[in-house]
């Protein structure tokens, strides 16, 4: 620790000494960003320190164990229970009413503040309650350059060769002699084009679309118990894979308009993120499809369902947009909002959520989920233009409050009202003014020397402005009126007390 002057608070001596002391969140052993800890001595994403002076190490979201910028983590994959693959929180719908979490960057009573974590010490509590010597606002941040979004993907065996076909691809369950995993009677067995209407008009308890009772069996869906499984993780059936997809801002569009758009969307094969491919063609269980496009020489993994959540604070200006192949259906507020269902080519579905907002039981201010369910069936194309407009936030930004008299982790020292020093205090801008002490000479406050800490030595006073010439620094100064020195101050050694020579 460093202890400047009177009046001032001990802080840590240095952040990058290998110590972690006071506010710091981490400390291992130097100065860099890009390692887990900053030069700040702040974590970084992504990244845990337990043990000052070591190397810190990347967390993995997914493990069950919260530790460094995690704000949660339930050990599973899911997106829309409370916590996302990448271990932040989201609200929490489980009533029908979304109510925000600490760590979601929405503020809702009880909570007075909401940076986007769940750390103290930042002017922000774990409780997202304002911390003493902080005040924090509600700031919309300049829309970012990308957005990225947990996509939970689920890869599927087709039952059958192609479209339109009984030949078997892989057995389905009940099938004599079948072991898991099992073929999937939704995929690849049918290609009837665009069905709307195909499922209820709200979410089911777990959050999940339901396949409407009169439309199983026709065209495009075979019964209800096997479209319940397109969205949840089972492996006798699917595969669950957990990716990131980001949306660039959308050039030429308003700022806030995100755009992500791919005319061949294989995600297994060619990850969204920098995992590695997965799935049943992974495992060597399934071969990889030709895309069915004539000129189009693709092989590719095929037959898969992807799910999108997120969370906003409604304003009245949203716009959701996509357009693409297969089923898309979009849901928000657990309400259908796009209903494009059925195995076919790319269609369009948008949703002004301002002219939406009776049907979607939407008022301004409320915290709201959007929910994108999508599913590729049949081997011709995968195309998925998703885009989205002003689904903003506006997290808290704190800021510590110098002349309170409360020394934050920003802060070097705070005097309150006494600030304003420019020598032997603190500044007006909470900084450490120069001191006696601190290792620099300040020839312009009258220092004619300095030691550093701790002050006084046999070289420099303590006040920093004469040398300590004295009886006993084994130096003989005549003009002292000392007759010999010999490093200390006791008598019967041949010099005396006082540095005068003793008759021994």
């Amino acid at each position: 620790r460093a202890c400047p002057f009177a009046g001032v608070a001990c802080r840590a001596a240095e952040c990058g000494d290998g110590f972690r002391v006071d506010l710091e969140e981490c400390d291992d052993g130097n100065a860099r960003n890009g390692d887990g800890c900053s030069r700040s001595c702040v974590l970084e994403e992504g990244f845990a320190c337990p043990t000052p002076g070591t190397r810190c190490r990347r967390t993995t979201c997914g493990d069950g164990v919260v530790e460094g910028t995690e704000d949660c983590d339930d050990g599973n994959l899911q997106i829309g229970d409370g916590c996302t693959p990448f271990c932040t929180t989201e609200p929490d719908c489980t009533d029908g009413t979304c109510v925000a979490e600490c760590g979601d960057e929405v503020i809702f009573a009880p909570e007075t503040c909401d940076d986007g974590n769940v750390r103290d010490g930042d002017g922000c509590s774990s409780s997202c309650q304002v911390e003493e010597g902080f005040t924090c606002v509600e700031v919309p941040v300049d829309p970012p350059p990308t957005v990225t979004l947990p996509i939970v993907i689920r890869d599927f065996l087709p039952a059958c060769q192609d479209g339109n076909s009984a030949l078997v691809a892989f057995p389905e369950r009940g099938d004599a002699g079948a072991t898991p995993p099992f073929g999937h009677r939704d995929f690849q067995c049918v290609n009837r084009g665009l069905q709307t209407g195909a499922v209820e008009a709200t979410l089911d308890a777990a959050g999940k679309p339901v396949l409407r009772e009169a439309v199983e069996g026709v065209d495009n869906f075979s019964t209800r118990e096997n479209f319940a499984e397109w969205y949840r993780s089972d492996s006798d059936v699917n595969r669950t894979v957990v990716q990131g997809i980001t949306l660039p801002q959308l050039s030429g569009a308003p700022l806030g308009t995100y755009q992500f758009d791919s005319t061949q969307l294989y995600p297994l094969t060619e990850p969204l993120d920098d995992s590695a491919p997965a799935g049943f063609v992974a495992e060597g269980i399934e071969p990889t499809s030709q895309d069915g496009v004539p000129m189009d020489d693709l092989e590719a993994n095929f037959f898969f369902t992807s799910e999108i959540r997120f969370f906003f604070e409604y304003e009245g200006t949203e716009e959701l947009e996509f357009v693409g192949d297969d089923d898309v259906w979009v849901f928000i507020n657990d309400r259908l909002a796009v209903d494009l269902g059925g195995v076919h080519g790319a269609e369009r579905g948008v949703v002004d959520l301002a002219e939406a907002e009776a049907s979607l039981g939407l008022r301004v201010g409320g915290i709201y989920e959007a929910v994108v369910f999508h599913a590729e069936r049949h081997t011709t194309r995968s195309q998925y233009r998703l885009t989205l407009s002003n689904f903003n936030r506006a997290p808290s930004v704190c800021e510590f409050t110098c002349g309170d008299g409360i020394v934050t982790r920003f802060e070097a020292c705070d005097d309150g009202e006494e600030n304003g020093a420019t020598y032997n205090g603190c500044t007006d801008a909470c900084t450490v003014a120069p001191f006696c002490g601190d290792g620099v000479v300040q020839e312009e406050f009258g220092e004619v020397c300095d030691a550093g800490t701790p002050v006084g030595s046999d070289e420099c006073a303590p006040d920093c402005q004469t040398i300590d010439r004295r009886c006993g620094d084994g130096v003989v100064q005549p003009d002292l009126g000392e007759e010999c020195d010999d490093g200390n101050t006791a008598n019967g050694d041949g010099c005396d007390e006082n540095c005068r020579r003793e008759l021994i």
